[in-house]
């Protein structure tokens, strides 16, 4: 459901994203993280936890005439070592689900009305595109919050995968503000073990470009200028698209 939703406002919302990209982003985050929220995380390794220690208590107290010290200390161990587990289980359970900033390979797919111009010029009086950037792959900065999995089927391990709600944005380098790009959407993560929370996550959403560089207005490609005019003109305007993300967690 929430695929198809990011998906149907991407292909179909054009110009609701360029018009309203900064609500578009807002609404589609507090929409996953709602979803997202409605799923439990998964009680297993605290009960096991709270489970052994009882157990670990009870073997301390048994007789020496029905279990000898060595015998006692033996599983006393053993049990120590499985609460060591849980916890380092549970611990790397907890840094999975994120909220800290990392960073991520992004992929975007502009849906804006109008191309991204690099570069053109005039040939024989008619506006001639040289460059084109509707596709664009960046390095982004993203923070994600993931609730586990609650089927086996995804992972073959529920403990080792999750998904949620995810936000990434581009860091501006040129003085126009803190902020070049902004976006939000789903995102799914697994792990190789349950003990380790380094992670490979792949998300999906939609993208708002604050400043993007587009043909001025009435200047079209492969028409001529307007009338009285001998430059071409520019314009720098916001612009939404689709936005795929791969990112690495340690």
């Amino acid at each position: 459901m929430p695929v198809k939703f990011i998906l149907a406002i991407a292909v179909k919302g054009r110009g609701m994203i360029n018009s309203y990209g900064v609500a578009t982003v807002a609404l589609m985050w507090l929409m996953c993280w709602s979803l997202a929220g409605a799923q439990e995380t998964d009680p297993e390794p605290g009960a096991r936890k709270a489970q052994l220690e009882d157990l670990q208590k009870k073997v301390r107290q048994i007789p020496d005439a029905t279990l000898s010290a060595p015998e006692k200390k033996a599983v006393d161990e053993s049990l120590s070592d499985s609460v060591k587990e849980l916890e380092n289980i549970q611990k790397s359970a907890e840094k999975f689900k994120g909220l800290g900033f990392g960073v991520a390979l992004s992929y975007t797919h502009d849906l804006g009305k109008r191309n991204r111009v690099v570069d053109a010029s005039i040939v024989n009086g008619v506006v001639r595109v040289n460059e084109e950037n509707n596709d664009i792959v960046r390095f982004m900065l993203e923070t994600h919050y993931f609730f586990p999995f609650t089927s086996d089927h995804w992972y073959g391990d529920k403990g080792k995968g999750g998904w949620g709600p995810f936000v990434a944005f581009e860091p501006a380098s040129d003085g126009g503000g803190p902020i070049r790009s902004i976006g939000a959407g789903i995102m799914f993560g697994w792990r190789r073990d349950k003990a380790r929370s380094d992670s490979f996550n792949f998300g999906i959403g939609a993208i708002m470009d604050s400043s993007v560089k587009v043909l001025g207005d009435g200047v079209r490609e492969n028409e001529p200028l307007p009338s009285g005019e001998t430059e071409i003109r520019y314009k720098k305007t916001s612009q939404g698209g689709l936005l795929l993300l791969l990112s690495f967690a340690f």
